[in-house]
């Protein structure tokens, strides 16, 4: 089997890591998230300016607008349990991007709510 090895950065491996997974057709809200934020902390340590939005050029490897890349870091900033939540459909993603806003103390708070009454949040 052929073996191409290459010298990357730390950074650089990391947008190439996500620029090929992210394209899974698989893939959980809450990887996409991680994914995508990954990739903006990683373009932002490079330094790299390209002719748009650095979260349109994030989400240009997947087709995804840089509005859409945002919603997703937001995503990102809920607590591992939301997170995990979003990924069940327990919580849609828009309302996972409006509780990302929260103080922890306030996510562990709608967290608990959630479990106890045993409610999805989403829209239908």
């Amino acid at each position: 089997m052929p073996v191409f090895i290459r010298d990357y950065s730390d950074d650089e491996a990391t947008v190439i890591m996500v620029d090929t997974n992210i394209q899974r057709e698989d893939i959980l809200p809450s990887e996409k998230a991680r994914a995508y934020l990954m990739k903006y902390e990683a373009m932002k340590h490079q330094g790299k300016k390209g002719n748009g939005s650095s979260l349109d050029e994030v989400g240009e490897a997947a087709g995804e607008s840089g509005k859409t890349v945002q919603r997703y870091i937001w995503l990102a900033r809920l607590s591992n349990e939301l997170l995990d939540m979003v990924d069940k459909k327990k919580i849609g993603l828009v309302q996972g991007v409006d509780i990302s806003f929260l103080p922890m103390q306030s996510q562990a708070w709608v967290q608990e709510i959630i479990e106890e009454t045993n409610i999805s949040v989403s829209t239908a």
